[in-house]
């Protein structure tokens, strides 16, 4: 009945591919997949509670103040990510883009190296992400399988065209086309 919330900053490293836009066409369509690599903002508990929307925050953060979750957490995450987008030109300048991206993590999030402190609970053990009720040795960082993150993102967005690329060309090409 309680839930984490991890804020990350992502930054991707994609490689793109978009379809041929014609002058008289007005959508095209963009695919991509890469890299990216996520770092750990903050840390939040929740404990459901009735009536209240999103819970309460965690009881057990009030009993030891000075422990940060944060800790329990790798700042830094890798993953993998893949999307699709549309792009709709209204004008000559500007354009609506609507699109799905999905990240997953390839390394586990949970940092192992923490040591808790001697009356920490029991929902603090490692690994992190199962559920425990007492403090138990047999669940282990190499019987648990990695915990990752994984999201999935919808967009909506603007595009402006700042300006109209021309294409220069060279005084040799042109020289050596006309001979």
């Amino acid at each position: 009945n309680s839930k984490l919330l991890l804020d990350y900053i992502k930054v991707p490293v994609y490689i793109r591919f978009n379809s041929i836009i014609a002058n008289d066409s007005r959508i095209n369509v963009s695919i991509f997949f890469g890299i990216y690599l996520g770092y750990l903002l903050d840390v939040q508990s929740y404990t459901a509670a009735q009536g209240i929307p999103g819970g309460i925050p965690d009881t057990l953060l009030a009993k030891f103040p000075n422990f940060k979750l944060r800790n329990l957490y790798n700042t830094f995450d890798f993953g993998l990510g893949a999307g699709a987008q549309f792009n709709v030109k209204l004008n000559e300048r500007l354009y609506v883009n609507l699109g799905v991206r999905f990240d997953r993590s390839i390394t586990d999030i949970e940092n192992y190296n923490y040591a808790l402190p001697a009356d920490a609970p029991a929902e603090w053990e490692y690994p992190v992400s199962t559920v425990k009720s007492t403090r138990t040795s047999q669940i282990t960082q190499q019987t648990n399988p990695p915990s990752q993150n994984i999201s999935l993102n919808l967009y909506l967005g603007l595009t402006f065209k700042v300006k109209d690329v021309v294409e220069k060309h060279h005084p040799y090409q042109d020289n050596k086309e006309g001979q």
